[in-house]
């Protein structure tokens, strides 16, 4: 049965919803990701498909509203001292794990420390805030970082310096608490056993088949359970044969986390459903620097200037994007001061400096004219957007590459490996503000790592952001770690991206924050 059919059967075998608060018998929404993540552990994560699951399963502190602002989560209330430097938290006294064990401070101090032993991204970026937190994750463990326990339910931690958006930072949904009890002696099968994954979100796992899904149930010992209507979601992990408008139309699916304009156009009628955004999120291509290629700047470059940008965003997404050859979003505000206008887009393509620089490459031997690996993801905007490229660069610059589509998971293990030339890739913030962005390329971030890039002077950068010690402004200071990432190319910025996702027009008080997450913790399914 179509949505977008009604029959009067319906009116005999489904009562009518008058208010808000009525809400049908249908309570589970079967929402389809792009891929299957490729890890599920709350502290170990480091890409948003997973974040979209652990948003509905586990609760940080704080969480991040649909407007932007910081809102309770696990902490009811917080206290902040005048120079935004100690941050006291008070833990709801009935929040409680999905085996009914009460949630405390204890548990997030463990799962802090955690982040800093095991995890080497999530690990670096809490380190860079958390007093004494850059020499524990280095490996300093006798020093006491700045997380406190001072009762069972009040934490208190001290950053190195005053950092008025910390609160920010702990929406990461990789800062949630992981009881220390289920990890001990477990290997990763945890992570989505129904009888080992507990979690303290208003949901928790129910079911798990990998490669094509995770179950999560109502969890009933949730602090507002009451409140939560949805019984179930299960998160599908889309396949490359899959095909989506079919299962939305047949009432298979209720949502897609993220579908391409020329697959919406398929749909008939979908306007109603479709949900469009900006999104603090920016789609780029990475070089590998270990390549023999792209180890030269003047490799990287040359294709960077030669996209063709404008071509990208208006024939392969069909207007779904913006286009930049900046990293950080437009979004933010530094101190009430935009990071960058929304205008501000670059110089534009410049395909004849491309010519000479390619020329002069191949003249000097630089360049063999051996094809050049490309990688990139199976499904969604990002398949348009590489076959738009290559194709434009084999026609205008009669280059050549083999090309390699590959599911979510394991284009993340090539990226990691490093066995690549060029990834079509984007990162999308993990939290409102710049950093979430520029603190990916320093020595222990996640792009530095993929792109075999490191600078120990963009190390010291970051450090003179935490303590302060820099001249001019805030703002000055982090565009000029933009520029130190642009000026030698060593990723090519190509737009920003429009979140298109399709969810069902009955589904209520479901939101996706400014972080680009999905939170259904207030969703249900209201007939109309």
């Amino acid at each position: 049965m179509k949505k977008f059919v009604i029959f009067i059967l319906v009116i005999f075998l489904v009562s009518c919803v008058s208010t808000e608060e009525d809400v049908t018998s249908k309570q589970v929404l079967n929402f389809m990701l792009p891929s299957e993540p490729s890890e599920l552990d709350p502290n170990l994560i480091s890409e948003t498909y997973a974040a979209a699951i652990i948003t509905n399963t586990y609760e940080g502190l704080v969480l991040l509203a649909e407007d932007g602002s910081v809102a309770p989560g696990a902490a009811e209330s917080w206290k902040v001292n005048d120079d935004n430097s100690e941050f006291t938290f008070y833990l709801r006294q009935n929040a409680k794990w999905s085996d009914g064990s009460p949630v405390t401070a204890e548990d997030f101090k463990d799962s802090f420390i955690r982040v800093l032993e095991e995890s080497e991204t999530n690990g670096a970026l809490l380190a860079g805030y958390v007093r004494n937190g850059i020499e524990y994750f280095e490996g300093n463990y006798d020093l006491e970082v700045g997380i406190e326990v001072v009762n069972t339910y009040e934490l208190k931690i001290t950053t190195y310096a005053p950092t008025p958006f910390f609160l920010e930072v702990l929406t990461y949904s990789g800062f949630v608490p992981v009881p220390l009890s289920i990890r001990n002696g477990q290997d990763s099968s945890w992570i989505t056993n129904k009888g080992l994954a507990i979690s303290n979100g208003p949901y928790m796992v129910a079911d798990y088949k990998k490669d094509e899904y995770l179950t999560v149930e109502k969890n009933p010992h949730y602090w507002d359970a009451e409140n939560i209507k949805l019984d179930q979601i299960k998160f599908l992990f889309r396949a490359n044969d899959t095909d989506i408008m079919a299962m939305y139309t047949n009432d298979e699916i209720d949502g897609i986390y993220e579908i391409t304009a020329s697959e919406l156009r398929m749909i008939p009628n979908s306007e109603i459903d479709t949900y469009s955004n900006v999104l603090a999120s920016t789609a780029y291509l990475t070089f590998n620097h270990d390549s023999d290629i792209f180890s030269n700047k003047d490799m990287r470059e040359l294709l960077s200037i030669a996209i063709d940008r404008e071509g990208v965003v208006a024939e392969a997404l069909l207007g779904a994007g913006i286009v930049t050859e900046y990293f950080v979003p437009f979004q933010y505000n530094v101190e009430k001061e935009s990071f960058r206008d929304y205008t501000e887009l670059g110089s534009g393509q410049e395909l004849e400096k491309a010519k000479k620089l390619l020329q002069s490459a191949v003249d000097s031997g630089t360049y063999d004219g051996r094809p050049i690996k490309w990688y990139y993801m199976l499904n969604g905007p990002d398949t348009d957007t590489t076959e738009y490229m290559i194709k434009q660069l084999e026609r205008d610059l009669e280059l050549s590459f083999e090309l390699y589509q590959l599911p979510w998971a394991e284009l993340y293990e090539v990226a990691v490996g490093g066995d690549y030339d060029i990834l079509t890739i984007g990162w999308s913030a993990d939290y409102p503000h710049p950093m979430t962005f520029l603190s990916t390329f320093g020595s222990n971030g996640i792009i530095s790592k993929i792109t075999r890039w490191y600078d120990p002077t963009y190390d010291d950068m970051i450090d003179d952001f935490f303590s302060g010690d820099f001249e001019g402004s805030i703002l000055d200071h982090m565009k000029s770690m933009e520029i130190m990432i642009l000026e030698d190319h060593h990723i090519a910025p190509v737009y920003y991206r429009k979140g298109l996702s399709l969810i069902d027009r009955n589904l209520k008080g479901w939101y996706r924050n400014t972080s680009s997450m999905f939170n259904f913790t207030r969703a249900y399914f209201e007939d109309n």
